[in-house]
């Protein structure tokens, strides 16, 4: 029942918890106290502050063992292979609210991807759909991507990796129950080079992209 997501971090599917190696932990503080030597303050494209970095990785920092309540799966309609999607052309310089725009197209694909743009640059795309988690445990999800992304799992925010910046890739964690959840990924484009890629880690498996045989709409 146990495997690792994230480097240095280690999974209990069976309780829904997440322990911190120690030597990462120490690696990590490590990290910050030669960096605030350094007079460190920002830390990325996105102009994160090094107190911003501090905050996201506090459990490592304070060595928690991390518990979590599982998101409970949910009994859909009928469903259809493929995430749906929404692709729309502009100028951003982080993810839009895709509520107010009007798409300049929609479809099915089979997995999340890039594929579907018109152009080099400015333009969004906003996937949606459901993920069938194969099995209870705690999922590592991560947002590969150039420019911006945010993912979300049942209306949570799981990956914040927005704003305008190179191919970067982020992380969270999330416990889920097998079975059918919500899956939402945000994408900007602001122009030069583009990249977008979803992976997740599980109970059994690695990091790997998540496959289309994952991925349904309802309808």
């Amino acid at each position: 029942a146990n495997s690792s997501g994230m480097a240095g971090v280690h999974m209990d599917h069976a309780t829904f918890t997440a322990t911190i190696d120690p030597a990462f932990g120490e690696r990590v503080r490590h990290f910050f106290r030669v960096a605030e030597r350094a007079g460190v303050t920002r830390m990325d494209e996105n102009q994160s502050t090094l107190a911003e970095y501090k905050e996201t990785y506090k459990n490592t920092l304070q060595g928690e063992v991390v518990h979590f309540k599982p998101e409970p799966a949910f009994v859909p309609g009928t469903v259809h292979p493929g995430i749906a999607f929404q692709y729309v052309e502009g100028t951003w310089d982080k993810v839009p609210d895709f509520a107010s725009l009007s798409p300049t197209a929609v479809g099915v694909l089979p997995t999340i991807g890039i594929n579907v743009s018109k152009q080099d640059g400015e333009y969004a795309l906003s996937f949606e759909g459901l993920i069938d988690v194969p099995q209870d445990g705690v999922y590592t999800f991560y947002a590969e991507s150039n420019d911006g992304s945010r993912l979300y799992i049942n209306g949570k925010e799981i990956v914040d990796n927005d704003g305008p910046h190179q191919t970067e890739t982020r992380a969270g964690i999330v416990a889920l129950k097998q079975g059918y959840h919500r899956i939402k990924l945000d994408y900007f484009q602001a122009g030069m080079r583009f990249a977008l890629t979803a992976y997740w880690s599980g109970p059994g498996f690695e990091k790997t992209p998540i496959p289309a045989e994952r991925l349904f709409h309802e309808g």
